[in-house]
Parts: structure tokens; C-alpha cells; sequence
């Protein structure tokens, strides 16, 4: 699959999300109203395993994973997190790419531990941590009143410096892809 119309982003992912500069152009998304749906990001990760012969480790969570989450921390998640969870899943990406932290409380390395984890002197401070990408960033949901606000933030562990990076969760998806993975190319990608 070298020659699939993804490979070149695959490859160009294993380094700093292009998302990450705070004066990043404006993606796809932005630009052409396109998103990257969790199903789409799947379809990615699941070029990438190909591709690199790895597993896709990555596990979809039931529904009483998210309520008992969202019960510990009595505000509501935003709904396209929601679907990524159900759809896509936690765990490690494959290839090493990244973690999304998984929902299991009574295990370590969970969503909440992380988020607990984040000093309260932090601009980050009540941050819902979601995703590492092993450069020193994690990546999540400041919090709203009743639901955790929809734009994506990254925050550097060495500096303590905060960011947006994302408008909502699937244009977080868009910049982890490299902004410019769409239906037509996902299909290119799978014809022999």
C-alpha cells in the first residue's frame, strides 16, 4: 500500500501534528466546510496498520463507559468525542502514533487519572486530557458550564503553555491527518 494516496501523510504523521503550530493555515475543513468523521480517521488508522503491518489497537467503548465518566465528572462531553469513542475507540494508535486515553477508572493511565494529573497552577486547569501524541503535548477539552467546551487545546508538559488547536473534535481528527484526507482518496486508497 506505499502507493496509496494516504502514504505520504502516514509517514508524514509519526511527527508533530500539523495542527500544533499556532499559526497554522487553515485546514480543509475551514476552508471547504469538510471534517474528518471518526469513521473516516478509522478508515485512516486502518490504511496506516495496513500499510505499516501493525495491529490496530485502538477498541471502541460502550455507552455505560461514557455515562460513568461523565458522572465522575459531572459535566457532559462533546458529543463528536462521544462518537470517536463508540466508533473508534481508546488506546494506542498504531505504529505508536499516539494515545487516546482509554475510559477505564479503575485502571492507570485513564482519561480522568490524566486530566487529575495537570497541576492546578496550569492554564489547563480542569482540562479533560484525551489524546498524547508523545511530543511532550496532551490534548483535550477545557471545560463550559455543562459540557466540556468543543475546541480542542494542547498542552506542552515542559512549558505549560495551552493552545487551540481545533475549533471542535473533528477538525482535531482533520490536523491529525494532515488536514487533507477525504472520502475519494479513503476509497483510492482501498481499490487494488
Amino acid at each position: 500500500m506505499a502507493n496509496s494516496p494516504l502514504w505520504p501523510r502516514c509517514a508524514y504523521r509519526r511527527s508533530r501534528p500539523p495542527c500544533y503550530a499556532e499559526n497554522a493555515m487553515p485546514s480543509p475543513a475551514h476552508l471547504y466546510g469538510r471534517v474528518m468523521t471518526a469513521e473516516q480517521y478509522l478508515e485512516y488508522l486502518e490504511i496506516y496498520a495496513q500499510d505499516e503491518h501493525v495491529k490496530l489497537a485502538l477498541r471502541p467503548v460502550q455507552m455505560s463507559q461514557i455515562f460513568e465518566l461523565v458522572a465522575q465528572l459531572k459535566i457532559e462531553l462533546p458529543k463528536q468525542y462521544e462518537t470517536f469513542l463508540t466508533t473508534v475507540g481508546c488506546g494506542e494508535e498504531c505504529g505508536g502514533m499516539g494515545l487516546w486515553y482509554h475510559l477505564d477508572l479503575t485502571s492507570p493511565g485513564s482519561v480522568l487519572e490524566r486530566s487529575r494529573g495537570i497541576p492546578s497552577t496550569s492554564p489547563a486547569k480542569g482540562m479533560l486530557a484525551i489524546y498524547d501524541s508523545y511530543d511532550g503535548d496532551i490534548y483535550g477539552f477545557l471545560p463550559g458550564k455543562r459540557s466540556f467546551r468543543p475546541q480542542v487545546h494542547a498542552l506542552n508538559t515542559e512549558t505549560n503553555e495551552l493552545h487551540k488547536v481545533a475549533d471542535n473534535f473533528e477538525d482535531f481528527l482533520d490536523c491529525l491527518t494532515g488536514g487533507d484526507v477525504d472520502d475519494e482518496e479513503i476509497d483510492l486508497a482501498f481499490t487494488p
